[in-house]
């Protein structure tokens, strides 16, 4: 199953021998973050069942959300080559600011509804380093240790 311009369509995965493995035909995060909210609760209320009911992998306890700001992203974005041509030029959803707009809004509200742990990835207007955002997720795990 997937959410794409709106309305979830029908499933579209293929199912092993076993029925132990579900290889889906599209990524599903990046489709279902940019659709309305209505559609977008169906969608995860769906995947729980899928993937914690179903198959019986187990609830995480915590999820860490990496909150980096779109404007920051795209800074990133600007010199790195492209992960499928290795060229300069970006995919179809890194090149649509409106689309990182949106998935970034709709990743904030699904962090807050499902109490994501956040790590915020700028401070003082300047992205984090690696090593200090990986402290502070650190520190939080070792709480739960």
């Amino acid at each position: 199953m997937f959410v794409t311009s709106g309305k979830i369509a029908k499933p579209m995965v293929e199912l092993d021998e076993e029925r132990k493995a579900a290889l889906f035909k599209r990524p599903v995060p990046g489709n279902f973050w940019k659709d309305d909210e209505e559609e977008r609760e169906k969608f995860l209320n769906w995947l729980w069942d899928f993937e914690f009911n179903l198959y019986g992998l187990p609830v995480p306890s915590e999820v860490f959300f990496l909150n980096m700001p779109v404007e920051k992203c795209i800074d990133l974005m600007k010199d790195r080559e492209n992960k499928f041509t290795h060229g300069q030029a970006k995919d179809i959803h890194e090149k649509d600011k409106s689309h990182l707009v949106d998935a970034y809004n709709a990743g904030c509200e699904v962090a807050k509804e499902y109490n994501w742990y956040e790590i915020k990835c700028v401070k003082d207007g300047e992205i984090r380093s690696i090593e200090d955002i990986h402290e502070e997720i650190y520190n939080e795990i070792k709480k739960h240790i």
